[in-house]
């Protein structure tokens, strides 16, 4: 029989790691499109696909987690199956979406819309 209480302290101990992938996912969107507006790019068809890839990434975190947790909810004995594995496996996948996705590309928007900061916007009529 699956453990309601438990159930609930996993769901609430995953609570701030989905409102931090949210944000670094808002941020992420917000500095892209920063840069997508300065470069005359921006097109509000555009967001349903990021929105799409964010989803599918938290879909694969999301996983993760259900998967390490999956013994412990169901009160079964997995020979070698450690608690680091259980604790390290979804923290490591969460790490790298967060660090490999989202704060580099924060970081690759913001060096870009500080370098176009230095050029004439898109509609700058050229100077003679």
């Amino acid at each position: 029989m699956i453990n309601l209480s438990l159930l609930q302290a996993w769901f609430a101990g995953l609570l701030p790691f989905v409102l931090g992938f949210f944000v670094l996912m808002l941020l992420d969107f917000i500095t892209g499109a920063l840069l997508a507006w300065y470069d005359g790019r921006f097109s509000w068809e555009i967001a349903p696909r990021f929105l799409e890839t964010g989803v599918l990434y938290l879909w694969a975190w999301l996983t993760a987690e259900a998967l390490a947790f999956l013994p412990t909810l169901l009160a079964i004995e997995i020979p070698s199956y450690g608690d680091a594995l259980a604790e390290v496996a979804p923290k490591a996948v969460y790490a790298a979406i967060v660090v490999g996705k989202y704060v580099a590309s924060m970081v690759t928007n913001i060096k870009q819309i500080l370098k176009a900061r230095n050029s004439p916007p898109w509609d700058a009529e050229p100077q003679q």
